[in-house]
């Protein structure tokens, strides 16, 4: 695992020029689907790593195209034992904790102006983006300050999803993100310039890539009888399938119900006043019409995000070698999983992690239930 630094000291998010990190004991390097990736080097102090990679330092390794930043140094001496340095961080778009969700206009406001931050109706993949770019574009941003040059935020998702607006609550632009991507199950990263961009080799500017991984389930499978499965949880309850739901606003209720009668008839509440918070009265006519097709819509949303849960979570074995990562699949694949009792399923790679210290390298991904 070759770590590299970017060094463009004018513009630390023009990613144009690397300089590989020599001395690190211990690398560890964990990409996530959907929650923020994370690294962690160990360095001897006298490699006076803290000046190679101070803290907000972008970095990446040779074989990969994520970008993490890092954020803490830690030292711990012992009397009579050498002293290491950690290193840790998280990738890129964690930045996004820094912008506030409707904070991006002018200053200050007025009692009147104070309105809620609404996501136009469309699927959850272009609301995201849209609201990404919102508070980091310079196009879209009215202090200049707010501006992440050099990022390019978009999405690869296909097929269609649930349209709906979308009120978005005050609150931290990355915790925002990671809501609103549970909706659809999607995932999100930070790509690097380079030959497998989306924006293509030439184009200088790093991304914030929304995604939903491939389907791989035909062409890569993990199994327990070769051996590749190290541990697996199972689980086998219907303790929280539902099939209708009370959806509950300020104003007005709806109820979204699929088959089920009698004893078959499981009920599920959600609350939903941030769809008709806005309204001093009770809606009529054509917004009511609006409010519950609103309702309903992520009424919907909620049943269908249940799961039957079987096969749950798997680590495949570190030493098996019949798929390899970044070649036969990547984060947010789904790939087949041939799991014990007879389960064997569709799952998704929700992690993988890298090694490397004094005794070698090694790798292997963690597989959730979709």
């Amino acid at each position: 695992m070759d770590v590299f630094k970017f060094i463009n000291p004018v513009h630390p998010t023009k990613l144009e020029q690397g300089r590989l990190i020599n001395g690190l004991k211990s690398k560890l390097w964990i990409e996530r689907y959907r929650d923020v990736s994370e690294f962690e080097f160990i360095a001897d102090v006298e490699t006076d790593m803290r000046n190679m990679l101070p803290i907000g330092t972008l970095v990446s390794h040779v074989d990969t195209d994520e970008v993490m930043v890092v954020e803490n140094h830690e030292i711990r001496e012992d009397s009579g034992q050498k002293t290491d340095i950690k290193i840790t961080g998280r990738s890129f778009e964690s930045f996004l904790e820094n912008r506030i969700v409707g904070a991006n206009k002018a200053w200050p406001t007025t009692a009147s102006a104070t309105t809620e931050y609404v996501l136009g109706a469309s699927y959850t993949w272009y609301q995201l983006v849209t609201m990404i770019q919102d508070h980091i574009y310079t196009s879209k941003v009215i202090d200049q300050n707010d501006t992440v040059a050099n990022v390019v935020v978009m999405t690869n998702v296909p097929g269609a999803g649930v349209v709906e607006t979308r009120p978005i609550t005050r609150g931290d632009l990355y915790t925002r993100s990671i809501e609103l991507l549970d909706v659809d199950n999607l995932g999100i990263k930070t790509v690097r310039p380079g030959s497998r961009s989306p924006l293509g080799a030439s184009d200088p500017n790093m991304v914030i890539l929304v995604h939903k991984g491939l389907d791989l389930s035909a062409q890569v499978v993990f199994s327990s009888i070769t051996g590749e499965i190290e541990s697996a949880d199972y689980l086998w309850s219907n303790k929280k399938a539902k099939n209708a739901i009370l959806v509950t606003g300020r104003w007005i209720e709806t109820v979204v119900k699929d088959p089920g009668v009698g004893y078959s008839r499981r009920m599920m509440f959600l609350e939903a006043s941030d769809i008709d918070s806005a309204y001093s009265a009770a809606p009529t006519g054509a917004a009511r019409d609006s409010v519950i097709a609103q309702m309903q819509a992520r009424g919907r949303a909620a049943l269908a995000a249940q799961k039957e849960l079987t096969l749950v979570k798997t680590d495949a074995n570190k030493n098996a070698s019949t798929y390899k990562y970044r070649e036969h699949f990547e984060v947010g694949d789904i790939v087949t999983v041939e799991g014990s009792f007879s389960e064997t399923r569709p799952m998704r790679v929700a992690e993988y992690v890298e090694i490397e210290d004094e005794t070698g390298q090694s790798g292997y991904p963690t597989l959730t239930a979709l």
